[in-house]
């Protein structure tokens, strides 16, 4: 379950760097990168991922990319706000 869950720091880098992700499907990152339109998903297991890659890279939208990305920053800074009260409050 953990590697279905876990979110790794390129996520984090892609959003700030401003560089579209490529994930795997059915997984957690994967979930967010398609909510959010912050690159593509993919199946390892299919023969044509390098194709849905493509496909992904011959309609890149820099317009939703973009505002993806905005709102998964956004997301990302209320969580860490959330976690750095409930931190104070629990030290004080």
């Amino acid at each position: 379950i953990s590697t279905k869950t876990l979110l790794p720091n390129r996520l984090y880098g892609g959003i700030l760097f401003k560089k579209p992700l490529i994930a795997s499907k059915d997984t957690y990152l994967g979930y967010l990168v398609e909510k959010f339109d912050v690159g593509v998903t993919i199946n390892i297991y299919d023969d044509n991922f390098n194709e849905e890659i493509l496909e992904y890279v011959r309609y890149f939208d820099e317009e939703k990319f973009l505002n993806g990305v905005q709102k998964l920053k956004y997301l990302i800074q209320k969580e860490q706000d959330l976690y750095i009260k409930s931190i104070y409050e629990f030290v004080h």
